[in-house]
């Protein structure tokens, strides 16, 4: 995901929420802010219709680094934890494969 995407994922993430009774209301700013990729922190990628290259879905990666005080060794363990948190579940269009 990239800035140009904003409006469209915030299209996107907007009309899936608005199927519920209480939902955030994620606006450009929001979706900027709190779901653009930041280095060690969230992962955001989307899917792409080949032929209308319309923004289908998206996916959200989290990273969780553990650290351990009582256990220096571990303390520069470098591996981060991917938490899947995926907020644009439902996919707009399906895939036949």
């Amino acid at each position: 995901m990239e800035l140009h995407d904003v409006p469209a994922v915030t299209r996107l993430l907007r009309d899936y929420l608005s199927q519920f009774l209480v939902a955030p209301d994620f606006d450009e700013d929001d979706v900027e802010h709190w779901l653009l990729p930041t280095e060690n922190v969230v992962d955001s990628y989307l899917v792409e219709s080949p032929e209308t290259h319309e923004i289908t879905d998206f996916l959200q990666l989290l990273h969780s680094s553990f650290n351990y005080p009582w256990k220096p060794e571990l303390l520069a363990f470098e591996g981060c934890l991917f938490l899947l948190q995926c907020l644009y579940k439902d996919s707009i269009t399906s895939v036949d494969e």
